[in-house]
């Protein structure tokens, strides 16, 4: 599915980095989100282990219905980092969420399969399909011999994705406290109220 990578980074560029209220809130320009984002997506699409969903129109080129940019993360290792100043702060409190989730502890593991980034287009929103391709993770931990996947859910429509998936909660913070540690003050009363860490384990006791 490489043939795919151009238009996915194009879409997320679109309307993923339009829709995500992280970055949004803490006022890091589009142009630096863009090429930020861009960076770690391709990176990840380098190494294919991210997840499409595409329709099966019979007669008709497969359509492009949501993609999961899932990465193998592993014990004491950085995700990704940064030149930016307000976006290496922006990575930083991610990584806040992750090490409070405290998953390697808690599960006993040295690595997981982590996300950056779940979309799908508009017009198939409500169609299950960010649920699907969170339970896809499953075949996809199995077939790698990982125990575990995790991600941080920002907004309530991916936190209720992710619950009808089967993952639960690890960490949960406020957007108040969160944005806190940003320097941020928001306002916004359509806010999700809080960043969920959610898991799944797979691990057998």
């Amino acid at each position: 599915t490489e043939e795919y990578n151009d238009h996915v980074i194009r879409c997320m560029s679109q309307t993923f980095l339009r829709d995500e209220p992280l970055t949004n809130i803490i006022g890091i320009s589009y142009e630096t989100r863009e090429r930020e984002f861009v960076k770690i997506w391709k990176n990840i699409l380098s190494q294919k282990m991210s997840l499409i969903c595409l329709s099966k129109d019979y007669g008709r080129e497969p359509v492009v219905c949501g993609v999961n940019f899932t990465l193998v993360l592993s014990k004491n290792e950085r995700a990704y980092t940064s030149k930016d100043p307000k976006f290496e702060n922006f990575l930083m409190a991610l990584e806040f969420i992750q090490e409070n989730g405290m998953i390697f502890e808690k599960l006993g593991l040295d690595k997981y399969l982590y996300s950056f980034g779940l979309y799908v287009p508009p017009q198939y929103r409500g169609e299950n399909v960010g649920a699907n391709l969170l339970a896809a993770r499953d075949s996809l931990c199995e077939a790698f011999g990982l125990e575990a996947t995790a991600t941080i859910f920002s907004n309530k429509y991916s936190q209720r994705s992710g619950k009808k998936a089967g993952f639960r909660n690890m960490f949960e913070v406020s957007y108040n406290d969160f944005l806190g540690k940003l320097n941020v003050r928001c306002d916004n009363e359509h806010l999700t109220s809080t960043i969920k860490f959610m898991c799944k384990s797979y691990k057998q006791y």
